[in-house]
């Protein structure tokens, strides 16, 4: 493996695990949250992310790349004073974009809650809009560390911002809550603690890129000093935005459908009748409490993602087929393996679940969120795989797919919300049910697509009838334990059922063999437990 290759995969390593710590404390935070200004609340908290996510996707998601990939160039071939010159470009045209979209979503915040139907949200859009200018700066930083492939800044900056949102985001939710007694001033607090949060971000990224600079040698320092000439901006800031732009349309499909459900799921339910106390309650439920739980599902799926890119990308470099096609099967293999037990774990578990983790819900509250969560605990499966064949899609270089196929999925869940909608007895049901069916038609046709170019298939047996027998055997053993203590604690009794539930899975899946002994010693410790059932005969 080339020193290269290596770099990489530690590279992908570092962000992989960043993400899934920043993923663990942000979905905690927000069931902490919950439990604060309730379900109510979080309808106030949930409204302004669709559009603050819409308006990031400009400056975080192609610009980033644009910025490390340029920088990496000229790196590359020691032009240091080019690789500067990217980073100051960029960092001027972020600025200017984080400018505008912060002054357009402060501006308009009136304009936007009247739209989704609670202009009490306005606050919110208000507290969160300033974070955007503070992001799009700290995105040219972040581009440019990785384009030297130093990810630790951006890593570290990503934990930085959520370990600062949790803290001043729940202490200003509570002093507003308390001050005001109004759940939109505490949802407004939770929001200003992301301001203040992408404000220490920034200062970190920018202290180390300070004490960078210090340690450059004399010569690179003076590239670094000189001046730029606007015939040397206009050319770079266009390969900029040419590489960028492709990436930021596509990054932009399930933000602005996220957008279009903040307002179609309001008004859907106003036009049948529901009073605004009801309404908020609903879209809370859903927002902040059920979809919680089914983005922290796909934390592990997401660090999958990340790491079958480089070694399908090596493989593929390297002309080893055999090899792609078994890093392709290995991914298939580990999205069911996560997806199955926890879609059945909601279904099963999830109004002791719930019940745990919001135990400030009404009765009507968790009953609608009991509902729901069993409506759409499939996405808990449909989601890891969409995701590790996206992740496979890239490995191939055929990252313009997935968004396609995302886009499809996103435009039928929109008409088949509207229409479900339409119905009474269906009600936000229906944004579910759309829902449901946008994931599995991105995830059907992201395989379509890797067995298109990979001519890999799924393999029943190992692929899904392995998974379904352990974690057939996993929920009757979890079902009695819980049983067993439920009627003392339901707490005790859903933390004794997941441990249980955990371990009964591992051995199953080793007993049914879905795991080799190879696959486990790839795990940290895994090399001492595949010893141990080498000795007890489970493996030979």
């Amino acid at each position: 493996m080339s020193n290269t290759t290596k770099s990489l995969i530690k590279s992908t390593m570092i962000l992989g695990a960043a993400g899934v710590i920043v993923k663990i404390i942000g979905a905690l935070f927000r069931i902490v949250l919950t439990n604060l200004i309730t379900f109510k609340g979080m309808s106030y908290y949930q409204q302004a992310f669709p559009v603050y996510s819409a308006l990031l996707i400009i400056s975080t998601v192609g610009l980033p790349i644009a910025i490390s990939r340029l920088v990496s160039e000229r790196v590359t071939m020691n032009d240091y004073r080019g690789a500067y010159a990217v980073f100051r470009t960029a960092r001027s045209f972020l600025l200017i974009v984080g400018l505008a979209t912060s002054v357009l979503m402060f501006a308009f915040a009136g304009q936007i809650a009247a739209l989704q139907q609670l202009p009490d949200a306005s606050y919110s859009l208000m507290a969160l809009a300033p974070a955007l200018f503070f992001v799009s700066v700290m995105c040219a930083y972040r581009g440019y560390f990785q384009g030297l492939q130093n990810m630790k800044p951006t890593a570290f900056s990503q934990i930085i911002e959520q370990l600062v949102k949790v803290g001043m985001g729940l202490a200003l939710a509570y002093l507003f809550l308390k001050w005001t007694g109004r759940l939109e001033f505490g949802a407004m607090g939770a929001l200003l603690g992301i301001t203040i949060s992408e404000i220490t971000a920034l200062l970190y990224v920018m202290g180390v890129f300070g004490k960078e600079k210090r340690n450059m040698p004399a010569e690179v320092l003076t590239a670094y000093k000189s001046r730029l000439s606007w015939t040397e901006v206009k050319p770079l800031l266009k390969k900029i935005l040419v590489i960028a732009l492709p990436v930021t349309v596509a990054g932009l499909v399930m933000p602005i459908i996220t957008f279009v459900d903040s307002v179609i799921i309001p008004r859907s339910l106003f036009n049948l009748g529901y009073d605004q106390d009801t309404v908020r309650s609903m879209y809370g439920a859903l927002t902040g409490g059920v979809l919680t739980l089914i983005n922290l599902a796909a934390i592990v799926s997401q660090a999958l993602q990340m790491s079958v890119v480089p070694a399908i990308s090596e493989a593929l470099k390297l002309g080893d087929g055999q090899r792609v096609k078994a890093n392709v099967l290995h991914g298939i293999k580990f999205a069911f393996l996560e997806g199955i037990p926890v879609t059945v774990a909601f279904f099963v578990f999830a109004y002791p679940l719930l019940h745990f983790l919001y135990p400030s819900a009404t009765q009507d509250e968790m009953s609608l969120s009991v509902g729901l969560l069993m409506t759409m605990c499939s996405v808990a499966v449909f989601l890891p795989f969409m995701q590790t064949m996206t992740g496979i899609l890239q490995g191939i270089g055929k990252q313009n797919l997935p968004p396609v196929s995302l886009a499809v999925g996103a435009g039928t869940k929109v008409a088949l919300s509207l229409f479900l909608m339409t119905f009474p007895q269906i009600n936000i049901y229906g944004a579910v049910i759309g829902t449901v069916v946008c994931y599995i038609i991105a995830a059907c046709m992201n395989y379509y697509f890797v067995r298109k170019y990979t001519g890999v298939r799924m393999k029943f047996g190992e692929h899904l009838l392995k998974p379904v027998a352990a974690t057939a055997v996993m929920t009757a053993a979890a079902y009695l334990v819980y049983s067993l203590i439920a009627p003392y604690s339901n707490a005790v009794g859903v933390i004794a059922c997941a441990i249980v539930g955990v371990i009964v899975y591992l051995f199953m899946l080793v007993l049914v063999k879905a795991i080799t002994a190879r696959e486990l010693e790839q795990i940290r410790g895994g090399k001492k437990l595949a010893r141990f059932l080498k000795k007890i005969h489970v493996w030979k």
